[in-house]
């Protein structure tokens, strides 16, 4: 009897041992861009293959900040977003139920089709994430993934510079009720970054928000979309004028949107490609390491590493 209870002991401490090593570490993914070349529609192709690539990294969950749809979303167009998210329909990988969604400027009219499709608290409940609020109606929402806070911002004009003051207050509340639980990590995501990388865009982050980032150093990162390249940035009050809180930016992109050229001599950039591809980002959790791996589609071995 003494052996089998102290087998009875040993199992329970294998298992709770167990229990606590398989959240040691974590892995999101950040993508963005889908919409295709005419009204309506998505890039199916490359959606499906990004979409098959991410799933066999297995990540808790993605977010793709923004542009599913050329002009949209409308419900036969997220229909066809859902099928290529998933793997395509011969695949059904089941991608799109882990992926959060915000809104970029081709998404603006399509508020309460995206809510109808990926509702994000219905994507908090399947990945297991807490602490979930909303802004009203706004697609900007924000929840807890173990030790780590995520906010998205909905920006349905695109550009930073649109962001308004009722959307940062929002987000000052939210990390401010974040940072009272005492979270190790914030990541943010939303449309159009802080610092443009393309030549196709101007990046003026509103004065009143640079104020509200430098009220939270616990964000570590921020990832976007809108430029259709994939770019780091160091963020520094040399490229954002006022910014007294360094973090990393991360443009995310395309999952097949039209492809842009990226811009020469950007203060702070490190990293900038123009082609299909997708950004994996590994945590340890409870500790502020993480790294950032980019991966173009197709391709097997990363193009990019960035360790924090």
């Amino acid at each position: 009897m003494r052996r089998r209870s102290h087998l009875r002991v040993l199992s329970a401490l294998l298992a709770a041992f167990v229990l606590v090593c398989s959240g040691c570490n974590y892995r999101f993914v950040s993508w963005a861009d889908s919409r295709g070349s005419s009204s309506g529609t998505v890039n199916a192709p490359v959606v499906a293959g990004e979409s098959r690539q991410i799933a066999r990294k297995k990540p808790a969950f993605t977010m793709f900040p923004g542009d599913l749809c050329e002009s949209g979303p409308s419900n036969a167009c997220m229909l066809q977003w859902l099928g290529a998210a998933n793997g395509g329909t011969s695949v059904s990988n089941g991608l799109a139920d882990r992926t959060f969604i915000t809104r970029g400027n081709h998404d603006s009219s399509g508020l309460a089709v995206i809510d109808a499709w990926l509702n994000p608290q219905r994507i908090v409940r399947v990945v297991g994430a807490k602490n979930y609020s909303r802004n009203g109606t706004a697609l900007s929402y924000g929840f807890d993934f173990l030790n780590d806070h995520f906010v998205a911002v909905d920006l349905p004009a695109g550009d930073v510079s649109s962001m308004t003051a009722g959307s940062i207050a929002w987000l000052d509340a939210n990390l401010t009720q974040a940072d009272s639980r005492r979270v190790v990590n914030e990541f943010l995501f939303w449309h159009g970054p802080l610092v443009c990388v393309s030549t196709s865009h101007s990046c003026k982050p509103p004065a009143a928000l640079v104020r509200v980032l430098n009220k939270h150093p616990r964000i570590r990162a921020a990832f976007f979309g809108h430029e259709h390249v994939n770019a780091h940035v160091r963020l520094t009050a040399a490229n954002v004028p006022g910014l007294t809180h360094p973090f990393e930016e991360f443009v995310d992109g395309t999952a097949g949107a039209p492809h842009y050229t990226c811009k020469a001599g950007v203060v702070g950039e490190s990293f900038c490609v123009n082609y299909d591809a997708f950004d994996t980002i590994d945590v340890t959790a409870g500790t502020t390491h993480y790294t950032v791996s980019v991966f173009r589609l197709g391709i097997s071995p990363p193009t990019k590493v960035f360790k924090y």
